[in-house]
């Protein structure tokens, strides 16, 4: 009798030990599948990031295009005031008036030319076909 007692102990034993094991094997599956979802989250995230530089180097590019159009306008600004200011000193200094007729049509040619362009190409009508 005592060796069937330790019989059934040792058997009990092991079936709290199966369970136990089968117990860790499901926790263990859990957590393998966790850093699987974590994986594919980060990949997700990786992807996104990449994303995101490319959208930032477009806003940098497009950033650096306007700050170079209103340095542009800027420097049309500066030669209107510098104009401006040599022909009122052309003026005062001068009384020929060839010179202040040359100088004015030079000026507007100036002043045409950089808002339209050298070759007027964007003051030109474009030919619309209906």
């Amino acid at each position: 009798m005592v060796s069937y007692t330790r019989d059934a102990i040792s058997i009990d034993k092991t079936a709290a030990m199966r369970l136990k094991v089968e117990g860790l094997k499901e926790i263990m599956a859990k957590n393998i599948q966790l850093v699987n979802e974590r994986g594919e989250a980060l990949q997700i995230i990786v992807k996104k990031a990449q994303e995101l530089a490319k959208v930032a180097k477009g806003f940098e590019d497009g950033a650096k295009a306007v700050r170079w159009k209103f340095f542009k306008e800027n420097i049309k600004l500066w030669i209107i005031m510098y104009g401006s200011l040599s022909y009122t000193n052309l003026a005062q200094h001068t009384h020929n008036n060839t010179n202040r007729i040359i100088f004015v049509i030079a000026f507007v040619w100036l002043m045409l030319s950089l808002a339209c362009g050298f070759t007027f190409s964007y003051c030109t009508p474009s030919s619309t076909s209906t």
